[in-house]
């Protein structure tokens, strides 16, 4: 018998654990992005993204928060929004998941509002597979996976498990950051949540 293990340093190995153990294959991607969620899974039969990339015909244009599907009407989801909240020169996640104002609290209530849509999606006894991270702003730490929890505890989700991703690769500190506050973050998430049956 093979262990699944909370831990590891390999994505595809934490998703075909998830799949193993939980959800069964993955329905619907809902921030489909460059698809690197399937190199070693079947894509879903539903992705999704607010600004499709050139070529991916299999990808829908939507938005997260407004999903062009019906309720109750998917077996499982996985979300994998953007980890920090950023605006301004380079900043991307305008164009991939509309205003964010660049605060921590409004990427929460990003979080939020996507959960929330997603709940009314699933089926009674679906699950949302949601990848997250944990960060430092403005030298606040900020523990994401915690809130997390306690929003989709209030949103009627279960929490089932934790997978812990660690980076497999060294991270470079920015020259300018001189004085360390905070431990370095090498690790993400992948919360497992089932919506309560009726």
């Amino acid at each position: 018998m093979t262990i699944i293990k909370s831990i590891s340093k390999s994505q595809d190995q934490i998703l075909q654990d998830i799949v193993s153990l939980h959800t069964g294959p993955i329905e619907c991607d809902v921030t489909y992005g460059s698809g690197c969620f399937y190199k070693k899974l079947p894509r879903p039969a539903l992705c999704f993204d607010l600004e499709p990339r050139k070529g991916q015909f299999h990808v829908r244009q939507a938005d997260v928060c407004h999903l062009p599907l019906e309720n109750g009407s998917v077996r499982s989801i996985i979300f994998d929004p953007p980890f920090m909240a950023r605006t301004g020169p380079g900043a991307v996640l305008k164009a991939r998941f509309g205003e964010l104002v660049g605060t921590i609290k409004d990427l929460w209530n990003f979080y939020f509002r996507a959960m929330k849509e997603i709940h009314r999606v699933l089926v009674p006894g679906g699950w949302l597979i949601f990848k997250n991270q944990d960060g430092v702003l403005s030298g606040v730490n900020n523990f994401t996976h915690c809130e997390i929890y306690y929003m989709a505890k209030s949103l009627g989700f279960v929490p089932k498990d934790l997978f812990v991703l660690v980076a497999s690769t060294p991270r470079m500190m920015h020259p300018k950051h001189k004085v360390q506050k905070h431990a370095r973050k090498y690790h993400s998430y992948f919360w497992v949540f089932q919506k309560r049956s009726l």
